[in-house]
């Protein structure tokens, strides 16, 4: 069946960096309870703008971090204790809706079967497992929250019907350190069809999923608004959790599924498999940003000479004549992103070194000399992979090659080295991988090789000695 091209995308979620939790306890940050006050912010100030007051009407992020894990210091949220939070601070737990269902009104998450239900949803580590794990990411966001349980007529919507998701990012090994919002999705149809949304609203249709919008409240500026494909989505971001009991090895995401009646013989409804929107080549953006595509790139991504495809008729490189050619369509949806992007220069691209995958460029679009947009594309075969812009334009990658060379000769002089380090002798590299030195593949970090040693120089102007 066709379904229209359909995109939601939560822009009037407020946006925050993450805090300092506790400023006595030296460098601890929560990117849990950031993502969590930006949600409960979005639900819960239309919330009493619609008359639904409530006591705790300004949280901070030290707040909702105490409340969730009854300390002040300490790792970041699990998902049990995101779920707390979220549940905790509905606003509309006030509300009576069914004395049979009010027995549970007393549960430490917040009452579920009356407003806001947020959960822990987990998913194995498969492929059919990740296909359902995005579906389900657009599903619940798409789903239209009552204020009372949704099977109880007649109904009434919350102020904010459709919800973010909390999703831990990168699988870090250390358990939840880094919570993004996901507030937006393009799909190929309605992945909550009015139909069955509160006949069945666990029905799901066959949908492919193109892309999703993030927002990381670990970084402000570039990289805190950005929209990836689905294909990278899996690629970058969404990992299994590594370590953390009792979601080791699954996919994760704290969301808002409805519960179940607990009478009469509803039946879950039937889950379609989700697609996800594969890449395709597209060397015209490689041609466009500047690199070379000659025969050797061509015939590595094709496995094909030119002069074949040429026989064949298939074009090899579709001509650009602007950024809006060389991202996904979907992007165009976006208000901001388009703002950012239109009337920006081009800038010099950059070739990034994956650590764990596909090597990219970033391509940086600027305004009076300084960042407003950077598209990220597959350095193997062009096709789009990212963007990320903002609105208040600012110096990208300050760090330079030159600056990371000279960072690290004043480091070696510094250790009282007499090696006499002569122009041209140091070796660099531009690489990603998600970790102590970057949580984002915007904000790659320099190898700088010198005098036998090897060394990491970060954008933050970190230095420290790998070898």
């Amino acid at each position: 069946p066709y379904f229209a091209p359909i995109t939601l995308h939560l822009t009037e979620m407020p946006v925050y960096e993450k805090e300092d939790v506790d400023p006595t306890a030296g460098e601890f940050y929560s990117s849990g309870a950031a993502v969590a006050e930006m949600i409960l912010d979005y639900v819960r100030i239309a919330a009493i703008d619609d008359g639904f007051e409530s006591e705790d009407a300004d949280l901070t992020q030290q707040e909702i971090y105490l409340k969730a894990t009854g300390a002040t210091t300490g790792n970041d949220l699990t998902p049990d204790q995101m779920d707390l939070v979220l549940g905790h601070y509905d606003p509309y737990d006030t509300l009576v809706t069914h004395a049979y269902y009010d027995k549970f009104d007393s549960t430490p998450d917040g009452k579920p079967y009356q407003g806001y239900k947020y959960t822990v949803d987990t998913y194995p580590d498969t492929e059919l497992g990740f296909t359902e794990y995005l579906r389900d990411i657009a599903h619940w966001m798409d789903y239209e929250v009552t204020q009372n349980a949704w099977w109880i007529t007649p109904r009434y919507f919350v102020a904010e019907p459709n919800t973010p998701a909390a999703l831990p990012i990168y699988g870090d090994i250390e358990g939840y350190s880094h919570w993004v919002a996901v507030n937006g999705f393009a799909a190929s149809g309605d992945p909550t069809p009015d139909a069955t949304q509160y006949v069945n609203p666990f029905t799901t249709p066959v949908i492919t999923i193109y892309g999703v919008w993030l927002t990381d409240p670990a970084l402000g500026g570039i990289g805190q608004h950005v929209y990836v494909t689905a294909a990278d989505a899996e690629f970058t971001y969404f990992k299994k959790i590594k370590a953390g009991e009792p979601y080791a090895g699954m996919f994760v995401q704290v969301a808002e599924p409805p519960p179940m009646p607990l009478e009469g013989d509803f039946v879950p409804g039937i889950s379609a498999d989700a697609k996800i929107a594969q890449p395709e080549m597209d060397l015209g953006n490689l041609d466009y940003i500047g690199v070379n595509v000659d025969s050797e790139v061509i015939m590595n991504v094709t496995g094909m000479t030119g002069l074949a495809l040429t026989n064949l008729n298939v074009p090899l490189i579709e001509e650009k004549s602007g950024w809006k050619d060389m991202v996904d369509f979907h992007l165009l949806f976006d208000a901001d992103a388009v703002a950012a992007f239109e009337d920006a220069n081009m800038g010099k691209y950059m070739l990034v070194d994956s650590l764990t995958g596909a090597d990219y460029y970033l391509v940086p679009f600027e305004k009076d000399g300084l960042a407003t947009g950077i598209i990220l594309l597959d350095a193997g075969d062009g096709h789009f992979r990212q963007a990320t812009w903002t609105a208040e334009p600012e110096e990208y990658l300050p760090v330079g090659e030159r600056e990371a060379i000279n960072l690290v000769k004043k480091a070696i002089m510094e250790t009282g080295s007499n090696k006499r380090i002569k122009p041209g002798q140091a070796e660099t590299q531009l690489v990603w991988q998600a970790g102590d030195y970057s949580q984002s593949p915007f904000s790659p970090y320099w190898i700088v090789e010198m005098t036998g040693q090897e060394w990491v120089v970060t954008q933050e102007g970190q230095v420290e000695r790998l070898s």
